[in-house]
């Protein structure tokens, strides 16, 4: 992680009011205070020196380097506070702002990055996205290696041996390298296990697959030990030959007598019709002769019958004359009453005339019914002497066309049994090649599929012992790993602090060592809690720069501000100037070293510029030049 702090900017934070400081570039600035406020009772303590680095501690975690989370505001301000801290890590800008109790705004943190609003949609939210972003910017680090104090709680030697060993596991990230590598682990174990699901699963569908196989080979030799042979159908169809032959002999010998009685029937019926003919023309003849002599009787007796009505008339006419008076009874003279005998003889004659011919005709006409009758009789006596009736026939050559056509029928179906024969023993051949293909095809792909479910139990076996490796790896790392990387860090840092020891004590005799769950520090065979107090500090100052070093050669860490506060109170102008060239001489990263102390005018610490910070009489700070 590479840090380049740019600028901050404080309103209303603890002590101080409003202040904007720039923060690169700087070079070596002496942070000296002032506190004008009488309710504090002090000079320079209490001005709001540190309270600058607790609010570039705060607006990146949310707590300052004491810990404090609450009570931030001023309370002499009026809207609550805020703190904006602008700098680069690894390339990116960001701009963070934290607020509390800040007007509308309340609690919350924006965050911008390169320009673009990266905020949540509230203080926790974006906290979270916060520690994403930036995980390994914590309260620790920010402790250890950007603000080194003598009398803040992150100071290396404040913690308990213990608690050394767990705040260098956090520093020098074993824990997150262990439990990277227990990520990285967890996360190929679950890659091999899905791959080992998915090689069984392969496994069982290839096994299954060849199951199905083998159930078709035995489903095609069934076929095959099924199939007819050639001679069976050959055999088949030879009887279907010959039942034709004999199904057609039927049929042509059903055709034959249909068509002999056909033209027997053709000859009887053209007989028939002769008979007919000639009946006809007799009877056509009787009934000419007969009908004209009938004919001219009838002509006769029309007017005879003419000759009756008029004469009748004409004696009625006469005898309704009358010579006596209807109303007198007396004769009337000059008239003579007609005599009708005459007409009466003469009517007489001519109705026995019309009688006459009447018998005449019906004499005629019972001829002629004799003579029709006769001719009648003769062609009946004619038809009746043939063998069979035309119905008779007609039911005979139906019968006939009827066994013909079943017999066609029958001669069709053997037909196609012959066809479908024919076709089979072609196809039989074929047949018996395919399915003999067929259990050959399955049969390598049964053996392909052994030489594959081979494979894939060997696969599933390695992935297994990979499984198992990994699980022994994975024991392995929770048990013995933390120690081996930790023992690194110690290691790394006590050569460090051996030559950073020689250049400040001018002896090497300074150990950090780990014992069991123990960091211990010694100098000169004296326990840390022995040191003096000068001896403390100097040995503060060597761990802290060591613990920065470590940082920067494994974890890639740099940052361009140091902040050195309280850390050379007590030390003489000598001890000072040593502790200045070391961190001069090791610091190379640094283009802005803020140094802190109650007593710059007696150390006389070099500066490249002094910054103070003054409280006013209303207890707010701020800088002044």
């Amino acid at each position: 992680m590479k840090i380049s702090l740019q600028k901050l900017v404080i309103h209303n934070f603890l002590s101080i009011g409003d202040v904007e400081l720039n923060l690169a570039n700087r070079g070596c600035s002496l942070i000296e205070g002032r506190n004008n406020n009488p309710a504090d009772g002090a000079f320079s303590n209490g001005s709001g020196k540190s309270s600058l680095w607790n609010a570039l501690c705060w607006v990146i975690t949310g707590e300052t380097i004491n810990g404090l989370k609450t009570n931030i505001p001023n309370i002499y301000g009026e809207d609550g506070c805020f703190v904006t801290l602008l700098m680069d890590v690894d390339g990116e800008s960001y701009e963070i702002t934290r607020y509390r109790d800040y007007g509308r705004t309340k609690n919350d943190l924006k965050i911008k990055i390169n320009g673009v609003d990266k905020s949540g949609k509230g203080l926790r939210e974006s906290e979270e996205l916060l520690s994403q972003y930036l995980p390994d910017l914590t309260s620790d680090l920010i402790g250890n290696v950007i603000i080194l104090g003598q009398g803040l709680p992150h100071k290396f030697s404040n913690n308990t041996p213990a608690g050394r060993k767990e705040l260098l596991e956090t520093l020098s990230r074993s824990d997150f390298m262990i439990q990277d590598i227990k990520d990285r682990l967890n996360l190929r174990s679950t890659e091999l296990s899905n791959q080992l699901r998915g090689e069984e699963d392969n496994l069982l569908k290839l096994e299954t697959s060849k199951e199905v196989n083998l159930k078709r080979v035995e489903d095609f030799k069934t076929q095959l030990s099924t199939l007819p042979t050639s001679t069976e159908l050959e055999d088949q169809l030879q009887e279907n030959v010959i039942k034709e032959k004999l199904l057609r002999e039927e049929q042509e010998n059903l055709l034959s007598q249909y068509n002999k009685l056909n033209e027997v029937y053709t000859k009887q019926n053209l007989e028939m019709e002769a008979l007919k003919t000639q009946e006809s023309e007799q009877r056509q003849q009787i009934t000419e002769k007969w009908d004209s002599q009938i004919s001219d009787q009838r002509i006769q007796m029309a007017e005879c019958q003419a000759n009756i009505k008029n004469l009748t008339g004409e004696i009625s006419r006469l005898e309704s004359i009358t010579d006596v008076c209807p109303t007198c009874g007396q004769k009337l003279p000059g008239v003579l009453k007609p005599d009708t005998t005459d007409q009466k003889t003469q009517l007489n004659k001519m109705q026995n005339m019309l009688k006459d011919i009447q018998d005449s005709i019906n004499q005629l006409q019972a001829s002629k019914e004799k003579d029709l009758t006769e001719v009648k009789l003769k062609y009946e006596a004619s038809r009746s002497a043939v063998e069979k009736t035309p119905t008779q026939y007609i039911q005979e050559l139906d019968t006939l066309k009827n066994q013909s056509s079943l017999k066609q029928q029958e001669i069709e179906r053997v037909v196609n049994s012959q066809i479908d024969l024919k076709i089979r023993i072609d196809s039989l051949a074929a047949t018996r090649k395919t399915l003999q293909d067929k259990v050959a095809e399955l049969s390598a792909e049964v053996s392909d599929l052994d030489q594959k479910i081979m494979y894939n139990k060997e696969s599933v076996q390695n992935t297994q012992d990979h499984i198992e490796a990994l699980n022994k790896i994975n024991s392995l790392v929770k048990r013995d790993f933390r120690g081996v990387l930790l023992s690194s860090a110690i290691e790394f840092l006590d050569k460090r602090i051996k030559e950073y020891s020689k250049y400040v004590f001018n002896t090497q005799d300074l150990n950090l060592v780990l014992e069991g769950n123990n960091v211990n520090i010694t100098f000169c065979n004296k326990a840390y809690s022995n040191l003096s107090g000068g001896e403390k500090q100097k040995v503060d100052i060597i761990i802290q720069l060591a613990i920065r070093d470590m940082m920067c050669q494994y974890l890639n860490f740099s940052s361009n501000v140091l902040v050195i506060d309280e850390c050379f109170d007590g030390l003489d102008a000598v001890g000072c100037d040593k502790i200045l060239d070391l961190i001069n001489t090791c610091v190379r990263d640094v283009d802005s070293l803020f140094i802190i102390s109650h007593h710059s005018e007696t150390l006389q610490i070099p500066a490249d510029e002094i910054i103070t910070i003054e409280k006013d009489e209303k207890g707010i700070s701020r800088i002044v030049r």
